[in-house]
Order: C-alpha cells, then sequence, then structure tokens
C-alpha cells in the first residue's frame, strides 16, 4: 500500500500549488495518514520533500515564519503515528486532527509572532488571536481531507491488492 500511501503525498503536494483559501490544504490530513503507513523517517522526510518543492515553485516567504510551518508540518507525520492507525474510527481521527491542528497552529504561529509582531506578551496574544480564524479553517479543511483520505485508503485498499495479485499470478 506503499504506492498508494505516495500517490495520496504526491496529490497534496500538487493541490498545495493551487490556491487555498485560510490555507487549506490537505497537507495535514496527508501527513497524519502517512505516519500510519511509513516507516518513522519516510513519512516525514517525504513531507519535507513535497513542501521544499511546493515552495521551490510558488515562491518561499519570510525564513522566521517558514521555519516554523516547516516544524509544524514536520510533526504531523510524527502525530499520526503515534495517535492512529489506518483504520482509526472517525471519532478518533477527528480527535486526534483535532490535537494535531492545534500543535500545527500553535508551532507555526510562533514563526509568525516572531516575524510579524512585538515580542511581548500582548504581541503574542495578538498574533494568536489574529490567527484563529486560520485554526478553524485549518480544522474544518483537516476533518475533511482526513476523512477523504483515510475513507479513501479502505475504499481502495481491496482494490489495489487485487490489482497487485492479478499482476502477480
Amino acid at each position: 500500500m506503499t504506492k498508494l500511501t505516495f500517490v495520496f503525498m504526491a496529490l497534496a503536494s500538487v493541490l498545495r500549488l493551487i490556491p487555498h483559501p485560510f490555507g487549506i490544504t490537505p497537507f495535514c490530513a496527508t501527513g497524519l495518514f502517512a505516519g500510519t503507513q511509513l516507516n518513522k523517517w519516510k513519512a516525514p522526510l517525504y513531507m519535507m520533500l513535497g513542501l521544499a518543492i511546493g515552495d521551490a515553485i510558488i515562491g518561499f516567504y519570510d525564513f522566521r515564519v517558514l521555519g516554523f510551518v516547516y516544524i509544524g508540518f514536520l510533526l504531523c507525520p510524527i502525530i499520526g503515528r503515534l495517535l492512529l492507525s489506518a483504520d482509526a474510527t472517525n471519532t478518533r481521527l477527528a480527535g486526534v486532527v483535532v490535537i494535531n491542528a492545534t500543535v500545527f497552529f500553535i508551532v507555526s504561529n510562533i514563526g509568525n509572532w516572531w516575524a510579524f509582531h512585538p515580542h511581548t506578551l500582548e504581541g503574542l496574544v495578538t498574533n494568536y488571536i489574529n490567527g484563529l480564524p486560520y485554526y478553524a479553517a485549518a480544522i474544518i479543511g483537516d476533518l475533511f481531507y482526513s476523512l477523504l483520505i483515510f475513507r479513501g485508503f479502505q475504499l481502495l485498499s481491496p482494490l489495489a491488492a487485487a490489482k497487485q495479485k492479478t499482476v502477480s499470478s
């Protein structure tokens, strides 16, 4: 099923290249999924590779922000590996998506605060308050894409296995 995981990861990378309101992409959802499918080194490595290729195409931005965004994305497959399985229930998946979105929100916004706000408690609070609409959108988008990816995998896995068995025969 590794090939199917790579297909999902490649698709997430491509979808990141098109305009996405409020930063909603399938990237975190794909990271969670990759964490359940790939070994502990491949999932984060391929996430970073997909991000770097995408940013090379769409353009890099302030590296103070970019670094923390990459750390946030790097944590997605780690969280997926620790807290999920490919056949997780919808309730479990939703809970982990909220945890993941929260971790990503906290980590990625540190860079935004560092780059664009005063380094005071007021600046930090303002930064996180300004990010709340993106946090809410991330939860909704990650829930949608996670359900799509995890349930799509459940539907496509038997088909891929049957095709592999036919080719092997």
